[in-house]
C-alpha cells in the first residue's frame, strides 16, 4: 500500500525512537530481518572506495554492513523522508565515528541521484515510496554500468493461506503494511530499466530480494529457458542456500541469469 508523505512521516515519527527494538522482535516469528537485510547488502557486490546510496535508510540498520564493504574511504548516502528517523541515523554514525556517512533527508522521488554510483539498496521501503519507477529509473542511470540495484521487500504470495496472510498483516501493520502489497509494479520499473534481474523469495514468499545491474553498452535482455517455471532464471545453490522456495511468479518477466550471480549467498552466515 502506497502512503503519502505526511502518512509516513506520522508513522516513523511515532515509531523512531523505538524502531530497531521493534523490527527485533519479529525474530520470534521466524522472520530474520537482519540476515535477510544482510544477503540484500552482500548482493550488491561492493567495493573498498564505493560510494552507495541507501533508499529508505530508516534508522541506519544496514550502515553498518554498507560500511564493512566499502570502507572508511568509501560513502554511503542516506536517503529518507523521515527527519525523526535520520536523526537516530545521525546518532548511530555520532556514536561510532562514522564520519563518511552523509544523511538526506527527502522524498525518494526527489533525490538528485550523483553520477557514477557504486551500489543502490533499498530496505523495506520502497513499496511505500509512489515515485518508485521514477527512483528506479534515476538509480539506475546514476549506477555505474554493471553496478546493483538491490531492493529487499515485502510482498503476499498468492498461494499463501488466507488465515497466514491475514496474520501476516496483523503482525506488520505496525510498518505500513497491508494487504494490497504490490511487487509487480517495482518489477515491472526494474525490467525497464535494469538488467540481469534476479529474484530470491524469503519468509515463504512474503518477502524477496530483487538485484538488477545498471546496463552496460550492448547489453540486453533475453527470455529464460523455455517452459521455465515462474518465467525468472533461476539457481538451485541460491535456493537450496537462501531456503527459497522459488521465483516470484510472474510469467511476463524473462531475463537472463549472469553466470555467478548467485553465489553472493553463500557469503552469508545464514544462522546469524
Amino acid at each position: 500500500m502506497i502512503q503519502n508523505e505526511d502518512e509516513i512521516r506520522d508513522l516513523y515519527r511515532r515509531r523512531a525512537k523505538r524502531y530497531d527494538q521493534l523490527t527485533k522482535l519479529y525474530s520470534l516469528l521466524g522472520f530474520r530481518g537482519r540476515v535477510y537485510r544482510r544477503m540484500a547488502v552482500e548482493a550488491l557486490n561492493l567495493k573498498r572506495g564505493d560510494t552507495v546510496i541507501d533508499i529508505g535508510c530508516g534508522t541506519g540498520l544496514s550502515f553498518p554492513y554498507l560500511r564493512n564493504k566499502v570502507g572508511s574511504e568509501g560513502k554511503i548516502l542516506g536517503v529518507d523522508l523521515s527527519g525523526d528517523m535520520l536523526e537516530q541515523a545521525r546518532q548511530k554514525c555520532r556514536v561510532r565515528g562514522w564520519s563518511n556517512v552523509d544523511l538526506i533527508q527527502c522524498d525518494a522521488g526527489s533525490f538528485a541521484f550523483p553520477d557514477e554510483v557504486g551500489g543502490i539498496i533499498s530496505v523495506f521501503a520502497l513499496r511505500s515510496i509512489a515515485a518508485s519507477d521514477r527512483v528506479i529509473q534515476r538509480g539506475a542511470e546514476a549506477l555505474s554500468p554493471g553496478r546493483r540495484f538491490v531492493v529487499l521487500d515485502l510482498k503476499m504470495p498468492e498461494k499463501a493461506p488466507d488465515l497466514l496472510k491475514k496474520l501476516f498483516v496483523l503482525f506488520a501493520r505496525p510498518f505500513g503494511v497491508s494487504r494490497e502489497i504490490e511487487a509487480r509494479r517495482l518489477l515491472e520499473s526494474a525490467e525497464n530499466y535494469l538488467t540481469n534481474i534476479l529474484i530470491f523469495e524469503l519468509y515463504f514468499g512474503f518477502a524477496y530480494i530483487l538485484t538488477g545491474e545498471a546496463p552496460v553498452d550492448g547489453a540486453h535482455r533475453e527470455d529464460g529457458p523455455t517452459g521455465q517455471s515462474g518465467g525468472f532464471a533461476r539457481s538451485g545453490k541460491a535456493e537450496m542456500r537462501a531456503k527459497t522456495p522459488g521465483c516470484l511468479n510472474d510469467s511476463n518477466i524473462r531475463l537472463r541469469q549472469k553466470d555467478g550471480d548467485a553465489n553472493f549467498v553463500e557469503e552469508v552466515n545464514l544462522t546469524g
